[in-house]
């Protein structure tokens, strides 16, 4: 819109430049152009700057999958990505997350935010999650807190970030 045109700003979900993002729940949070908002724009930097992710051939799993961020991995290739919702409009699988239908360390990274705290039995989700995943599990840090961190079912093994990289507690 005319409002916001300018390029003080990039989403970095659908490449475009603004001069500020929209207003939502009182912030200058949301993108005018795909609606992403700033978790998800955060999330998808971390995953390409920081974890280098779209660079290496991998098999993703995102649970939850927000509309922004599914849509910008599922035409990242060489990623073999597949969303996994209860509700089936929302993602390529319906499932459970407390009940996956995948074989032991069938994903090389787990994308799961805002997701845990939603889930009448988190301790069964975490479960599987860590059971379907090769290597290491990244977590959405405000679920682990709320979710996992409280019960002692997962310890922190780095700083805060965004998503950070999380294991079983001993």
């Amino acid at each position: 819109t005319v409002v916001n045109a300018g390029s003080r700003v990039e989403c970095p979900v659908c490449e475009r430049h603004f001069r500020k993002f929209a207003r939502f729940h009182g912030a200058n949070d949301q993108c005018p152009s795909c609606g992403s908002l700033m978790r998800h724009r955060a999330i998808l930097l971390y995953l390409r700057d920081v974890l280098r992710l779209p660079e290496t051939e991998s098999d993703v799993l995102h649970v939850g999958p927000a509309a922004a961020i599914r849509q910008r991995l599922s035409s990242v290739s060489p990623l073999r990505y597949l969303s996994l919702d209860i509700d089936p409009a929302l993602a390529d699988v319906q499932g459970d997350v407390t009940d996956l239908r995948f074989r032991d360390a069938s994903f090389d990274f787990l994308l799961c935010v805002h997701v845990l705290e939603h889930v009448p039995d988190d301790r069964a989700a975490i479960g599987e999650l860590f059971r379907g995943f090769s290597g290491y599990v990244q977590a959405d840090a405000k679920s682990v807190y709320d979710s996992a961190l409280r019960r002692g079912l997962v310890r922190q093994v780095g700083p805060p970030e965004p998503l950070m990289p999380i294991s079983l507690a001993a």
